[in-house]
């Protein structure tokens, strides 16, 4: 599911688990148009309140990631989750993840240096020092594919963030042209390859068969994807695949 406006998506996921609580794990995608706006009661704050109140329990939070199977915690989610401490998809029934990618009046505008990828990040990096990470609802996504590491892409010199980016995003066909995705599997990070059908030999974006999509899912998780999405909104039984990754 992908919404731009959260006073009208944090209800809609509610109604959702409610009239399926045996489904899920349920996978957001939040993209903030124009970006966070603090100064209009539109900061990562707020809407971690937003989340909260409507959600509660429900909601996979960066701090589920850090206790540790035999007691302690681990000092980042990037650590979390290279030691594999993501839940089980089964323990996941009924939950909701939400991540965050910037908005697209972010990326036009070469003055907004500030995109929500970085904004919530380094909001997480300090709710973390401040012994506050529970408060977070929410995992702020690197969107874009590079060779190496991605989260150089947004965060530059400030590799004190980098712990804080477990979840990737970008197009299908970026990350199966010449990009490492074994190494996104190796180290467990969600990596979401979207537009799924502009991979070659391109196939409907709406209205594939159901052998072309299906082959191209399985195609892409061989290719180390998480979640794969697309606009196949007639295929539910494509849409529904759970594969194995690699």
């Amino acid at each position: 599911m992908k919404m731009a406006c959260p006073t009208a998506l944090v209800p809609t996921i509610r109604v959702w688990l409610g009239a399926h609580p045996g489904a899920g794990p349920l996978v957001v995608k939040l993209e903030l148009k124009g970006g966070f706006s603090a100064n209009l009661g539109m900061g990562p704050d707020q809407l971690d309140r937003l989340i909260a109140a409507h959600l509660g329990a429900a909601v996979l939070r960066p701090v589920d990631l850090l206790a540790k199977p035999g007691g302690g915690s681990y000092g980042s989610v990037d650590e979390a989750v290279r030691a594999g401490n993501w839940p089980s998809r089964s323990a996941l029934a009924g939950r909701v993840l939400l991540y965050a990618i910037p908005g697209t009046v972010e990326e036009g505008n070469p003055f907004d240096t500030l995109h929500t990828d970085v904004e919530y990040v380094r909001h997480l990096r300090d709710l973390a020092a401040a012994g506050r990470i529970k408060d977070a609802q929410l995992f702020p996504a690197v969107h874009g594919a590079v060779a190496g590491d991605a989260r150089s892409r947004c965060s530059g010199a400030d590799a004190g963030i980098w712990p804080w980016f477990v979840v990737f995003d970008d197009g299908a066909a970026t990350y199966v042209n010449g990009i490492d995705t074994l190494w996104y599997d190796r180290s467990h990070y969600l990596l979401v390859m979207t537009d799924a059908h502009q991979v070659a030999p391109a196939i409907s974006a709406t209205d594939p068969t159901a052998d072309q999509a299906r082959a191209l899912a399985e195609q892409l998780a061989r290719a180390h994807a998480s979640i794969v999405s697309s606009d196949w909104r007639n295929l539910a039984a494509v849409q529904s695949l759970v594969l194995s990754r690699g």
